[in-house]
């Protein structure tokens, strides 16, 4: 029964999910463009724990932020960035079949070091705790204890509850999608690298050298059991869905999403989209659905600055004529 439920939880659209491996280099821009979610400044301190500086998950300005875990299938245009050999999967389930090449596609698992150096590659970056933290809680005052809302649902996510035993292909549980972001996979199937640390639901039992940095990985996995965002111990402290680990962890459980300033991103980026098949029209849909969000009028006034400074007019015209519609 339980296999059956995760089946139903499977969106239909993440089932044509395409791997992006035959992307061609002028396609590839546009295509990282098609796979970031608009997320715009807003303030968010958690109630009730004020007096803790991690309750603090404001952004001061806005972002762009992978809808998506980073894949396996993306990961093939970054292998010579990577400093070790990619983390292969195996099976944690006795009864299922490790697939070193699925059909669709699965969350790439990464190093710290490596996630960075993806990043980089990218023109992007980890993000900071409360970055991710504030996509995760809804953008809301008062953050939401679930990306999609206030109630538990094992549809939200591939957590230990529906023992399918391994990582689920990107953006298969729509029931999880942020509704306010429009972002995947925040809840279970890997955990994500974030550059920085906050306190954790397991931090008591995970082992960290002496002198080594410590890092958080956040959200669970398809091994942890689903849990809130964030909670509070039996003495009333603040902790996230959070594990606190080294720089030099590794694991097939691990993997990223990454992130970067709205403004600067756009600028480095968009005189590439233009080389794109149909890039007016694929570039207006992007703007169509990160209009669709709150920060549409951030958004629209980010883009009309810009323009006006003479920055990628046509195609910054091209998102903001989609974020207008």
């Amino acid at each position: 029964m339980k296999r059956l439920a995760a089946a139903a939880a499977l969106a239909p659209a993440a089932l044509v999910l395409a791997a992006c491996g035959g992307v061609d280099r002028d396609d590839r821009p546009l295509e990282e463009l098609e796979q970031l979610a608009f997320v715009p400044a807003a303030r968010l301190v958690l109630v009730g724990y004020e007096a803790y500086p991690w309750a603090k998950c404001s952004l001061d300005r806005p972002l762009v932020f992978d809808r998506y875990e980073f894949s396996e299938s993306r990961l093939a245009h970054y292998r010579d960035e990577l400093v070790d050999e990619p983390i292969q999967w195996r099976s944690v389930n006795a009864n299922a079949t490790a697939n070193s090449t699925p059909v669709l596609d699965r969350p790439a698992a990464l190093s710290l070091a490596d996630a960075r150096a993806v990043a980089a590659a990218r023109g992007m970056r980890l993000p900071k705790p409360h970055e991710w933290l504030h996509v995760a809680l809804g953008g809301r005052s008062e953050g939401f204890p679930f990306p999609w809302g206030t109630r538990s649902a094992f549809s939200g996510g591939n957590t230990l509850e529906l023992s399918i035993g391994g990582p689920t292909p990107i953006g298969a549980f729509e029931g999880g999608r942020s509704r306010r972001y429009d972002c995947y996979d925040l809840v279970g199937n890997l955990w994500e690298w974030v550059d920085g640390h906050v306190p954790g639901y397991d931090d008591d039992w995970v082992a960290v050298e002496a002198g080594t940095r410590r890092y958080s990985v956040l959200g669970g996995a398809f091994d942890t059991r689903l849990t809130s965002i964030y909670g509070a111990t039996s003495r009333g402290e603040l902790v996230y869905l959070a594990r606190t680990q080294d720089e030099g962890y590794r694991s097939p459980t691990v993997g990223a999403r990454m992130c970067a300033d709205a403004e600067a991103y756009l600028r480095e980026h968009a005189p590439r989209w233009r080389g794109a098949r149909n890039a007016p029209e694929r570039v207006g849909a992007v703007g169509r659905r990160w209009g669709r969000g709150q920060g549409r009028f951030a958004l629209e006034r980010l883009l009309e600055l810009m323009i006006a400074r003479g920055e990628s007019v046509d195609e910054l015209g091209w998102l903001l004529a989609g974020v207008r519609r």
